[in-house]
């Protein structure tokens, strides 16, 4: 299936999820206005790192929705299911093991016990299949013992959707995080304590938050080794943690108009306010993929990942792409471009790298004054073709943002000026011919010098 299927697929399951979600919510038997909050809070590209991301959509998105779907089935009579799911999760991803758990949980919450028993045989079974096929080949997690950063990092990734506030985006996010954490708790310990019987809604939701809470606290002790952790793909349980806690105290605070109109002005600013900063990374992160489609498919280089990474990957990569297991978007760029004659454009083009980010064989440059305006309809790529091979290698560029109250007041997102990368690691010594790929295609009056020995990239 081509990579694009698989985003796809990943966005499928995430509809899901929020199906489930709406499920729950119903329950309620309240207006669906109160549900805009959870649409609002969840269809965000905030965690872009796993909904854009085949390989890390499969893994969180697909394990999040199998034990969603074991801990639902698990207040039914319909067993065997709940135990197929609950062994799906533990096989899908790591913290799947946590499905045994949280259904696990439920059953508690009924006082279904002798389930419970069949879990743990489960438990048993898997660590033995693990024991068993445990290689300790790779690069080994290192656990933290840094209490501040496993706190940050364990109560920020609960909060982290507030991380979209620049300065006070760590303390938010804690904030947060601990807020949710404590409800949680609340909640927990106020239906073991309850006489009466305890809501489905309540049970189901309470048990994934257990999920996500879990596969936070391991996270937080593996990968805040070297500092707090709140950004990546891991930013995906915030919002459907903070979903949980929502669905289920809503009826505390629903005769509270006040209460009710700032969620739902909060939850509409938030929304904006995700999309006015994300927007752009979602944009050049799919050019990056337009990219590396081309740049693969001609000559085997991803200009954004680690030349040693690359080499490994093509071990694996070239063989399934000759027996059409792996596809890349191969129609982006027609391969007639360069058939005709180009208009030639001047362009300001400066050495970013020289003043920011120096690094071997990895150069930055900026355009400072783009022709035409740039917008989010029309991607720009900057292509590179050696004069003796011909080879011909693209990177995309990729613009600044416009300000707030510039963007509200000219509707223009995107700044008329941008940065384009290079590996020269990958693109060999040489002169090359440069242009400049969009709506129109133009030849660039200016050509580039490569050294590999020199270590350097050399416009004239």
């Amino acid at each position: 299936m081509p990579i694009d299927g698989l985003i796809y697929f990943n966005i499928l399951q995430l509809l899901v999820i929020q199906y489930l979600f709406y499920l729950e919510f119903k329950k309620l038997k309240l207006n669906i206005l109160f549900f805009l909050p959870v649409i609002l809070l969840n269809f965000q590209p905030q965690y872009f790192e796993v909904s854009t991301w085949a390989g890390g959509g499969l893994s969180h998105i697909t394990t999040s929705l199998l034990i969603f779907l074991a801990v639902k089935l698990s207040i039914t009579r319909k067993y065997f299911l709940t135990y197929l799911f609950t062994v799906l999760s533990t096989l899908t991803f790591g913290s799947g093991l946590f499905a045994i758990s949280s259904v696990g949980l439920s059953y508690f919450f009924q006082k279904k016990y002798k389930p419970i028993l069949i879990l743990v045989l489960l438990l048993i079974i898997y660590l033995i299949i693990y024991k068993i096929n445990y290689s300790p080949s790779g690069r080994m997690a290192e656990f933290s013992t840094n209490f501040y950063n496993i706190f940050v990092t364990f109560f920020g990734l609960m909060g982290g959707v507030f991380s979209i506030f620049d300065k006070n985006g760590i303390f938010l996010s804690v904030g947060a995080g601990i807020f949710a954490f404590s409800a949680f708790v609340f909640l927990l310990f106020k239906s073991f304590f309850s006489s009466s019987s305890i809501r489905s809604e309540r049970i189901i939701l309470l048990s994934y938050f257990s999920y996500m809470a879990a596969a936070i606290f391991l996270i937080a002790f593996v990968r805040s080794s070297s500092g707090p952790v709140i950004v990546g793909r891991f930013l995906m349980f915030s919002p459907f943690l903070l979903t949980c806690i929502y669905i289920i105290m809503i009826p505390y605070f629903i005769n509270s108009k006040w209460i009710v109109v700032t969620l739902l002005l909060f939850s509409l600013c938030f929304s904006a306010l995700t999309y006015y900063r994300y927007t752009q990374v979602v944009f050049d992160r799919k050019n990056s993929a337009l990219a590396n489609s081309f740049n693969w498919s001609n000559n085997h280089v991803m200009f954004n990942m680690d030349p040693r990474f690359v080499v490994l990957s093509n071990e694996f990569l070239i063989p399934a792409y000759q027996m059409g297991i792996w596809k890349v978007n191969e129609m982006y760029f027609p391969k007639d471009t360069f058939d005709t004659q180009l208009k030639a454009i001047n362009l300001k083009i400066s050495n970013y790298t020289q003043h920011h980010l120096p690094k071997d064989n990895y150069f930055i440059f900026q355009i400072d004054a783009f022709p035409s305006k740039p917008s989010l309809n029309n991607a720009w790529f900057v292509l590179f073709k050696n004069k003796s091979s011909g080879k011909k290698f693209i990177s995309p560029v990729k613009f600044y943002k416009n300000g707030i109250l510039k963007f509200l007041k000219t509707g223009n997102y995107l700044a008329p000026s941008g940065l384009f990368e290079l590996q020269t690691q990958q693109m060999a010594p040489g002169t090359f011919e440069m242009f400049l790929l969009g709506d129109q295609n133009f030849k660039i009056n200016k050509t580039l010098e490569i050294s590999l020995a020199k270590n350097s990239a050399i416009m004239k």
